[in-house]
């Protein structure tokens, strides 16, 4: 069941991401016997892009809904996730046929699809040939409390080597 919470957070987080449009209905009632105040309103979003080149050591506010390539990258290129807060989303897309390097920040693990990577490789690499494919990451705390990057793959990532 929470494989299944976790899938449908991620759609969501992904559809926010890919800028869909929702209209948000919130009926609040303080009283149901006399009256109901109802507020009727839209929000719409569209996630800031980043075309990564080189090695980045990623900001909180790239982490907060950004999606990053690798667009125009012509090698492989490092990119470092930052320690912001819980509920933080980034969301990785190979576009070159070079490898992305995601990594969590130091010191900490990063799990992907389900698994935590063990303390020698702590990174996720892309297979630097299939484009399109792509990674979301999420930031939320791990059975023991601690706030993590959780993240999902759509292509060929893998866990990585920390000496590359």
């Amino acid at each position: 069941m929470k494989r299944y919470i976790s899938f449908f957070v991620l759609l969501l987080g992904l559809l926010f991401l890919l800028g869909a449009t929702f209209t948000w209905y919130n009926v609040m009632s303080y009283d149901t016997s006399t009256s109901i105040t109802t507020f009727t309103g839209s929000v719409s979003s569209k996630s800031p892009v980043y075309e990564h080149t080189s090695d980045t050591v990623l900001s909180s506010a790239q982490c907060t809904g950004g999606i990053h390539t690798n667009q125009g990258a012509t090698g492989r290129i490092k990119l470092t996730l930052d320690t912001c807060s819980q509920g933080c989303m980034a969301l990785f897309v190979q576009e070159e046929a070079q490898t992305i390097e995601t990594a969590p920040p130091s010191g900490e693990t990063i799990y992907l699809d389900g698994a935590a990577l063990d303390s020698a490789d702590h990174v996720i690499d892309s297979d630097g040939s299939t484009i399109g494919s792509s990674l979301v990451c999420l930031r939320r705390k791990n059975d023991s409390g601690t706030a993590t990057w959780f993240c999902e793959s759509d292509g060929n990532w893998s866990d990585g080597d920390a000496a590359d």
